[in-house]
């Protein structure tokens, strides 16, 4: 058993949360206390102007939710938590956060560039379009737009001890 478990940006990837969490459960110790740090897909946003620039992003936001397996993972976890009886105080802290230069979440921006490729490929977005979007993204630490801005959240619970 572990006096803690902490895991950040599992449970989007995971198909039955409720397993994985079933799992953390199981490891800890009474008293042992456990972490997940989650996002939420539909929290995302992008800060600009430019409405081409805007289209793209909701197209990428639709694709990589279409990919995950529990997008929306931060919302379903702590329902799970709040309705377990082996669990106790089970706390939700958001964090926001506001990313002006994507390449510090993507160096050389290769996901984002493979992703528009495909996006393309499929016709959900035009080329002119996408290259548009990708000339905004490198410009924007500079002219300090588009941003892109979504909630973290830290959920945090305790097992319960044995009766």
């Amino acid at each position: 058993t572990a006096d803690g478990a902490h895991c950040s940006r599992l449970l989007i990837h995971s198909p039955d949360s409720k397993r994985a969490i079933d799992e953390i459960v199981r490891v800890l110790r009474p008293g042992g206390v456990g972490v997940f740090e989650e996002t939420d897909y539909g929290t995302s946003s992008l800060l600009t102007g430019d409405a081409r620039v805007a289209s793209v992003f909701r197209a990428t936001q639709d694709a990589t939710i279409g990919k995950l397996a529990n997008p929306h993972a931060a919302r379903v976890a702590y329902a799970q938590l709040l309705a377990r009886s082996d669990v106790e105080s089970v706390v939700l802290e958001p964090e926001a956060f506001c990313v002006l230069d994507m390449e510090t979440l993507d160096p050389g921006l290769v996901y984002m560039q493979k992703q528009l490729d495909e996006l393309v490929g499929a016709g959900s977005v035009t080329r002119a379009d996408a290259d548009h979007y990708c000339e905004c993204v490198r410009n924007a630490p500079r002219v300090g737009e588009p941003m892109m801005t979504g909630l973290m959240f830290k959920i945090s619970f305790t097992k319960k001890a044995a009766s």
